[in-house]
């Protein structure tokens, strides 16, 4: 009986370390996530405006924003090909938003990223709707979805 008692013990203080030992693991790659969003929109310093196209929901409350008319900037900016998280794609006038919120906006709406103040301004029939703050998260489903409704190529 004595050796029945020390065995269940020791079975759950098994139990109890690996399940700390999960839970740091969990913690660790939570605060490496963060830093990493935080290291990519510190240097995504872009600053542009669009109209909303059109707009596709992905999970939850995210989705992609589809923005037409994009002015203020010159350069194209596709990081699929390096980054596995970003939160836009812009090339040729054209630009791809990955959004929370995405049941806000409308069709018409007008967009403008502040990239240095990590801000997104939404407008709609020259009316500030909302202002928020820009940050990466790191939901691989959003992201794995988003990759393959970008219509830029």
């Amino acid at each position: 009986m004595m050796k029945s008692k020390k065995k269940e013990i020791i079975g759950n203080l098994v139990v109890v370390v690996v399940g700390l030992m999960i839970i740091g693991v969990m913690i660790h790659k939570n605060r490496r996530d963060e830093q990493l969003g935080k290291a990519y929109m510190d240097t995504f310093k872009y600053k542009f405006s669009g109209i909303v196209e059109d707009k596709v929901l992905i999970t939850g409350d995210g989705g992609l924003l589809y923005l037409t008319n994009v002015r203020g900037i010159k350069e194209n900016y596709d990081p699929r090909d390096s980054l596995k998280y970003y939160c836009c794609i812009i090339k040729n006038g054209k630009a791809e938003l990955i959004v929370a919120g995405i049941s806000l906006y409308k069709p018409g709406d007008s967009i403008y990223v502040n990239g240095e103040e990590n801000m997104l301004y939404h407008y709609r029939k020259g009316k500030l709707v909302q202002e928020i703050k820009i940050v990466m998260n790191r939901f691989p489903y959003l992201y794995n979805k988003a990759r393959l409704l970008h219509r830029i190529k």
